[in-house]
């Protein structure tokens, strides 16, 4: 499974000045975090980012004794800057639970300009812009969550729908008429006997998984920079 998470940069440089400040930047051992670089082209930078956490624990034994014992791990983050017409993503695959820190070091050796911004995804717009552009491939979604649905002038609810056709469509038709907003969605996409499966956020987490998984994040990588254009 690919998990990827989208993120809208400013880069205040080139992205080849951009990998040259990677560069400049290398992991070593006993330095808390570092880069390691990976590829460039014209149109994306990859690298990957290290940081190193120490953990320290007291360690007591039942005659009293207390020991401190430090453990270290790494944190790895892959991430792609790619450039789409005039603006930048950072694409980070199956990202760590916080990329904090990523992007504090990226602020870091770019300079104060350097920002880095949630991308929003309209989910009811991404299940039609995947139907639309893969012919040979049948979507389906299975499932949607709903948060803010208005019930009434004083109460709203979260509501999650299973559906064997289409959750969206679903949700569409029973609350016609109120608003309420997509907070994720699961969808599979089906080729024959092949068959792959989506979840979608709206807060721009993506996880794809089976044989088209190359194809369809480059469909949503697609979507997105339709999005900032």
């Amino acid at each position: 499974m690919k998990k990827i998470k989208l993120l809208k940069i400013f880069l205040p440089n080139s992205l080849e000045e951009t990998y040259s400040k990677i560069l400049n930047n290398p992991f070593k051992i006993g330095a808390p975090n570092g880069f390691e670089p990976i590829k460039i082209s014209e149109s994306y930078a990859c690298a990957k980012f290290i940081e190193e956490v120490i953990s320290k624990e007291l360690i007591i034994d039942p005659f009293g004794n207390t020991e401190e014992v430090t453990s270290k791990r790494y944190i790895i983050n892959e991430f792609t800057i790619s450039r789409i017409r005039n603006d930048h993503i950072l694409i980070l695959e199956n990202p760590s639970r916080s990329v904090r820190e990523l992007i504090r070091k990226l602020s870091e050796i770019l300079g104060t300009r350097f920002y880095a911004s949630a991308i929003q995804i309209d989910i009811h717009a991404l299940s039609e812009f995947l139907s639309n552009n893969r012919d040979s491939i049948h979507l389906k979604n299975t499932r949607a969550l709903l948060s803010g649905v208005n019930l009434d002038k004083g109460s709203s609810a979260t509501i999650e729908i299973t559906s064997l056709k289409d959750a969206i469509h679903d949700a569409r038709y029973h609350f016609k008429g109120k608003t309420f907003k997509i907070e994720r969605a699961r969808f599979t996409a089906s080729s024959g006997t092949k068959k792959s499966t989506i979840e979608v956020r709206s807060t721009g987490l993506i996880s794809v998984h089976g044989p088209d998984e190359k194809s369809l994040v480059e469909l949503i990588n697609m979507f997105i920079a339709e999005g900032l254009s």
